[in-house]
């Protein structure tokens, strides 16, 4: 072997194992933002209901100060949850790429988790992957269902808040 090809192969196991390393970091950033993903409405639920309750026993003006609270957490908190979810599709898109240059080095990568739905629909159809459950409520991203009931929830804020000023 040549002295050429065996710096190479150095350099290319360098790689590698940087390229593994980085790999390894964005799972576990992943998993990170997946869990506050869904901790951030149940949380923000638990303290806006306790919020809520404690309203009833409260003044008018107590009342309007609890529900102004409540408001400002939710629309807080679902900021943030907009910001993780967007940090956690940007590593799966960084995994993506780091899958993509570890398979051009020669590295098979067993199992990819950055897959889109319509990739695996893809797949499904060319018969690569077994069958999933199809239909509209399938197609739906749970994450997707969050924010919606973050949304829902601070509209039901608003109109609290506006029913306590009335």
């Amino acid at each position: 072997m040549s002295e050429k090809s065996k710096t190479d192969n150095g350099k290319n196991q360098q790689l590698i194992d940087v390229l593994l390393f980085q790999y390894g970091q964005c799972w576990n950033d992943i998993r990170q933002y997946e869990n506050l993903v869904w901790e951030i409405p149940s949380a923000t639920t638990i303290i806006v209901g306790v919020l809520i309750a404690l309203s009833t026993t409260s003044t008018a003006f107590a009342q309007i100060v609890l529900f102004v609270v409540a408001l400002s957490l939710n629309v807080v908190m679902t900021v943030a949850l907009y910001k993780h979810q967007f940090f956690r599709i940007y590593r799966f898109r960084e995994t993506r790429k780091i899958e993509d240059t570890l398979t051009s080095l020669g590295m098979s990568v067993i199992a990819s988790g950055a897959r889109s739905t319509g990739e695996i629909k893809d797949q499904i159809a060319k018969g690569v992957v077994e069958r999933m459950p199809r239909g509209w409520f399938y197609d739906r991203i749970a994450n997707n269902w969050i924010r919606g009931y973050m949304h829902l929830l601070t509209i039901a804020l608003v109109l609290g808040l506006i029913a306590n000023i009335a």
